[in-house]
């Protein structure tokens, strides 16, 4: 229980923020706005959160156009996001109703009307605003991987309603990233899959066999022994 509460405090202090319905969003480089809002659940005071996305995303953005070194807290967001479902279902045998507001909560993302207008837009403006679909997109499809086991019915909908969110971002992304051939997408390593990648180069693969080659002489060597 004790890396549980410590989990999803280390989560919600780095990625989530309160919201409130007359907050305003934050004054970055593009004009932002509480998206993909599924949740009913504020309290009498409008009190909600929100997934702090576009805003870490814009500085991150920053601090790679300015050849500063990226070390940036929202490459653990993926990692941090699998370890916490992963505790959670281990203690609770495969429920995550403790963490079930992440599927509903609304995020932070540019305006989509920004889209419209994207061959307007800053050199800046364009890279930071495919990186910001970038971003949603893997964060839609991790919290589909991770709540398509639950069996609630109102999960189940919320599931497939990020599976239409996802397809309709993948669409938007595939309509603006052609027209913004300078921008290079950010590293992703750190999101692979370890069990599923390929084998290095060289290696043995398990059940294959290796075989053998004829030994030659070594060049210039004299002599009838093999090297």
């Amino acid at each position: 229980e004790w890396l549980s509460e410590h989990t999803t405090t280390v989560f919600q202090d780095s990625f989530v923020l309160d919201y409130n319905v007359d907050s305003q969003p934050p004054e970055v480089l593009l004009a932002l706005s509480v998206s993909y809002n599924m949740e009913d659940d504020a309290d009498e005071e409008g009190n909600a959160i929100v997934l702090n996305l576009a805003p870490m995303v814009l500085k991150a953005e920053q601090l790679r156009t300015n050849n500063h070194e990226y070390m940036d807290k929202l490459i653990t967001m993926t990692p941090q996001f699998r370890l916490l479902r992963m505790v959670e279902s281990h203690l609770n045998n495969g429920d995550l109703s403790n963490i079930d507001a992440l599927l509903g909560c609304p995020i932070y993302t540019p305006e989509l009307t920004i889209y419209d207008k994207f061959e307007s837009l800053s050199q800046a403006e364009q890279h930071s605003s495919i990186s910001c679909l970038f971003y949603s997109i893997n964060w839609f499809r991790e919290l589909i991987n991770a709540f398509v086991t639950q069996k609630d019915p109102e999960l189940k909908k919320k599931v497939f309603g990020r599976l239409r969110q996802m397809i309709g971002l993948q669409k938007i992304l595939c309509r603006v990233a052609p027209l913004s051939p300078s921008y290079i997408p950010v590293l992703a390593v750190f999101d692979l899959d370890a069990s599923q990648s390929l084998p290095a180069p060289g290696a043995v693969v398990a059940g294959s066999k290796k075989t053998a080659g004829k030994k030659g002489r070594k060049k210039g060597a004299t002599g009838k022994g093999k090297v």
